[in-house]
């Protein structure tokens, strides 16, 4: 697993992420001590949209009603 440090993980960034990309994992140490894992994330199964309603099909009364809804729900 790759090590590197705090200011070479900046400097190549991109670097650090194909690399991670590649092999899994990444750790990134700091002058304090302190160390962070990078890790590549596994894609979702499906849209992150899925399930939300589109304004697309509504008029704009409708729009305009859901907004001023939303607005009451705050005060």
């Amino acid at each position: 697993m790759l090590v590197m440090t705090y200011s070479d993980a900046r400097a190549n960034l991109s670097a650090l992420l194909n690399q991670v990309k590649k092999d899994g994992a990444a750790i990134i140490k700091r002058a304090d001590g302190s160390t962070f894992r990078i890790t590549v994330e596994e894609p979702a199964d499906k849209s992150p949209f899925e399930g939300i309603n589109s304004f697309a099909n509504l008029s704009r009364k409708e729009i305009l009603d859901i907004v001023h809804e939303s607005r009451e729900r705050r005060k």
